[in-house]
């Protein structure tokens, strides 16, 4: 495993996956009405503002779609993490993740929504593994604002911080 090189895809991804996602910001009941979304804080500290025109105004049907675009990006770079991951043979279903490593816990929460984002279509919280995965998620990552209907994937919060712990993980091998 070449770790300098492992490092410097992630860092790729999480670039390409902020560039995009910016311009698919969390859409807000608030925006029903609106031709304009512009890029929320968080990106624009990061020096990504962005302006979404619409030629008519919002309806709560576009709003929800908006809302289904960031999540699916979100899913999207979950998955595109693990596949890497598991190319550079850090995980797998054979490879045991080393609980001595900070970082151990986001990787197993990143091989568990992965697993759950390619083997699933929507959240069920009667199944209770995924229940224990969104309980999971809101403990770990200390979630005071989530929606109930799905899992909880928000990029400053779950997504960024997952990047960040495992790079620490990677490096600690």
């Amino acid at each position: 495993m070449d770790k300098v090189e492992l490092l410097k895809e992630m860092d790729d991804l999480w670039t390409n996956f902020l560039q995009v996602r910016a311009t698919y910001p969390y859409a807000r009941p608030t925006h029903i009405g609106k031709t304009l979304i512009e890029s929320p804080p968080y990106y624009r500290n990061k020096g990504l503002k962005f302006k979404l025109e619409f030629e008519k105004p919002l309806t709560d049907e576009d709003v929800k779609r908006l809302k289904g675009l960031g999540y699916w990006i979100n899913q999207s770079v979950i998955i595109r993490l693990y596949a890497l991951l598991e190319y550079y043979g850090i995980v797998s279903e054979e490879i045991k993740i080393n609980h001595d490593l900070d970082g151990h816990d986001e990787l197993d929460i990143l091989r568990r929504l992965r697993r759950y984002f390619v083997h699933t279509s929507k959240y069920n919280p009667a199944d209770n593994e995924q229940l224990k995965l969104f309980n999971r998620i809101i403990e770990h990552f200390k979630l005071s604002i989530y929606e109930k209907d799905v899992l909880p994937i928000p990029i400053d919060t779950v997504v960024e911080v997952i990047f960040k712990k495992i790079k620490k993980y990677i490096e600690q091998i």
